[in-house]
């Protein structure tokens, strides 16, 4: 773990190497971080994309990136 940050969770992680994520995919993984971390969790979101990134790991980066954006999506949508 780069400076001791929490990994993000392994299945999205393996997902992302497995299998084309959908926008309801997304969607969901944004639904269940807003209902986990609530306004915090864009910030979680991008900051596992960015420990990945410098992992090396850029296609898990990109998707945690995808749902950080679909997290601020839900959230202006719904004017949080």
């Amino acid at each position: 773990m780069l400076g001791g940050a929490k990994a993000p969770p392994s299945v999205l992680c393996r997902t992302a190497l497995n299998t084309m994520l959908t926008d309801d995919d997304l969607d969901r993984a944004a639904r269940h971080l807003v209902e986990r971390y609530g306004d915090s969790a864009e910030d979680k979101a991008r900051h596992y994309a960015e420990i990945l990134l410098k992992a090396g790991n850029d296609d898990a980066a990109t998707i945690w990136q995808k749902i950080a954006n679909a997290i601020k999506t839900l959230r202006s949508s719904r004017g949080l």
